[in-house]
């Protein structure tokens, strides 16, 4: 899908302009710890953090640059999202939704299955919905969303 970049190539700039992101979340079914964005001119990259793919890469240096991952926790669906009935735990500290997943305003989320997570900026979601409402799973979803960036872009309003 998408060049990966290295520590030195984190900078602002890199994320303006991204429509879509994925995270995994760290011990996550597939590439755990893998981020992949895709910018609003199409343009497509990726990053491993906190792990020995990552080279020297944090996710703490991924979030001063890209400011869509304030305030956001990564830990299985939100509480309205279905799943492919993997079982989910959380542990009760009687803090309301304090290990739930949560997003930054402005980004609709999605739960791929198995610590996966894919987002889409909420201006642009209904149009990326269109290409991924055919899909009944989360896995669906995880499988198949990359092979629908091309039409997604080129709908943009900007294009």
């Amino acid at each position: 899908m998408s060049k990966f970049k290295e520590l030195e190539e984190i900078t602002l700039e890199l994320f303006e302009d991204v429509v879509i992101y994925t995270i995994a979340e760290p011990g996550a079914m597939g590439a755990h710890c893998l981020m992949e964005f895709v910018k609003e001119n199409g343009e497509c990259f990726s990053l491993f953090y906190n792990s020995i793919d990552s080279g020297k890469i944090t996710y703490a240096d991924i979030k001063s640059k890209f400011p869509a991952l304030e305030g956001c926790f990564w830990n299985g669906p939100m509480p309205d999202e279905k799943t492919d009935g993997e079982v989910v735990l959380f542990v009760n500290d009687n803090t309301k939704n304090k290990n739930m997943t949560r997003v930054a305003k402005g980004w609709k989320h999605i739960y791929t299955g198995c610590g996966n997570h894919l987002l889409i900026k909420e201006t642009f979601f209904s149009i990326f919905n269109k290409y991924i409402s055919q899909y009944e799973s989360p896995v669906e979803i995880y499988c198949s969303w990359q092979k629908h960036i091309d039409d997604f872009i080129n709908e943009l309003p900007s294009k």
